[in-house]
């Protein structure tokens, strides 16, 4: 039998969740939502300690409750989690990798696809019976006690900000960009590839000082050789 993550959670708790993932104000849809699927889908959930797995749980159902204004009635299963956890890195993967992705097992499949548009192809699709339902209002379609709701929702972020995760040159991890051109995921990879960049380019000097100084010598030699004859 699969383990329950922590009991359902109250409004003191919800508000304590959301702060902890930054959305103090209440908005769905920040860029901070977002950041904490981007960084949930990396998390190292083997090593996760009973503490570590009620405070996931506790962000998850404030998350859903945020969505769907409605308290959930069950927590959920460490298997639960960490088959959500997998269908989000391999959608996001599929996106930063491929340039388009197919999320969704629920009542509508949302179509993200990167780039500019291109003509024949729209940037975002929807199949199902569910085809003319706006992007935020779903908790009646979609049950807020399960996970499908969360996942619906994660679609809508992505489908809003399509070019925000990114996957970092350094590090190699995927992460959800802040500023429209950031390029690295944290300020000690950006440092790590400026000092390195900086380095190759003394190394690159010192050979050209090396290359002149050797080229001036050899003329020194070739005026003196001529000097002398």
């Amino acid at each position: 039998m699969a383990q329950l993550v922590g009991p359902p959670i109250d409004q003191t708790e919800v508000g304590r969740a959301l702060g902890r993932i930054g959305i103090p104000n209440r908005d769905p849809f920040r860029w901070e939502a977002l950041n904490w699927f981007v960084v949930f889908a990396q998390r190292d959930l083997t090593s996760a300690t009973e503490g570590d797995w009620l405070l996931l749980n506790e962000e998850i159902q404030a998350l859903l409750h945020l969505i769907t204004q409605q308290q959930l009635a069950v927590p959920f299963t460490r298997d639960e989690l960490q088959a959500l956890q997998k269908k989000g890195l391999g959608w996001l993967t599929l996106l930063v990798d491929e340039g388009s992705t197919l999320m969704g097992t629920f009542q509508v499949h949302v179509y993200v696809r990167r780039g500019r548009p291109v003509a024949g192809m729209p940037r975002i699709r929807r199949w199902g019976g569910l085809m003319m339902l706006p992007s935020h209002n779903f908790a009646g379609h979609i049950p807020p006690g399960g996970l499908l709701g969360l996942e619906y929702h994660f679609a809508c972020l992505l489908e809003r900000w399509p070019e925000t995760v990114q996957r970092c040159p350094k590090c190699h991890r995927l992460f959800a960009r802040f500023r429209r051109h950031a390029e690295f995921c944290s300020r000690k990879c950006q440092s790590q590839v400026a000092a390195s960049e900086y380095r190759g380019k003394q190394a690159e000097n010192k050979k050209e000082r090396l290359k002149k100084k050797a080229e001036a010598t050899k003329k020194k030699l070739t005026k003196k050789k001529g000097a002398s004859r």
